[in-house]
């Protein structure tokens, strides 16, 4: 999506959640915002967004709806925490939408997300994970992380957050797919992330391997 087009549907959102939404969301939300001190790290956690191309759709309006009640029942966020499906087809239409709406409801300092199933599809009648892997790695700088692989860390406020994400896609066996190195990772990076003694955030869309009650090589 180019910038002039990027503009032109920011416009039509943002003019349809002023005249059409804005006045029955606001009056139903309840404020759950953190209330006096002691408050050491306010998150906002959302999982299987899949935001698409369609800006009209009931997803989308789903969506918008759900941001503009984190907007107005949180404040301060320090981390938004999306847990994989950013989108619904991992395109570059898709996250466009995804971005629109998170940047115009969500002030969040930090955003740490993680690749989901949807994600690594990038939809065509022969899924293209490269171009979907290149697709999520541009998203996570969009929102400040640098990172070569699906699979990284970050730390806020000397909070470990750890993501893993699938590195490849078989459409007819489970995801997702964690490879040696990617696991060998995990462990280093946890071992590590504990001797603070501070809790450790570790973020997959689905569980690994003997977690949740779910079988299977790969999770």
């Amino acid at each position: 999506m180019n910038t002039v087009l990027e503009f032109i549907v920011s416009i039509i959102i943002t003019l349809e959640t002023i005249f059409s939404l804005t006045p029955n969301i606001f009056g139903q939300v309840k404020s759950y915002a953190p209330e006096g001190n002691g408050i050491i790290l306010n998150c906002a956690v959302v999982s299987d967004t899949h935001a698409d191309r369609n800006n009209f759709r009931d997803r989308t309006n789903n969506l918008r709806m759900a941001y503009a009640g984190i907007r107005e029942s949180c404040e301060d966020i320090d981390v938004l925490l999306n847990i994989g499906d950013i989108t619904n087809s991992g395109t570059r239409q898709d996250y466009a939408t995804q971005k629109l709406l998170q940047k115009g409801y969500i002030k969040a300092k930090h955003t740490v997300a993680c690749l989901g199933n949807h994600d690594s599809w990038n939809e065509s009648a022969d899924p293209d994970y490269p171009e979907a892997k290149r697709l999520f790695l541009k998203y996570l700088k969009h929102n400040g992380i640098e990172s070569e692989n699906v699979y990284y860390s970050e730390v806020i406020d000397g909070y470990y957050f750890i993501c893993l994400g699938t590195e490849s896609l078989d459409l007819h066996e489970n995801l997702p797919v964690y490879s040696d190195e990617q696991l060998s990772w995990f462990s280093d990076t946890l071992d590590k992330a504990t001797e603070s003694g501070l809790p450790v955030f570790v973020l997959s869309h689905l569980p690994l391997s003997g977690h949740n009650g779910i079988s299977g090589s790969n999770l």
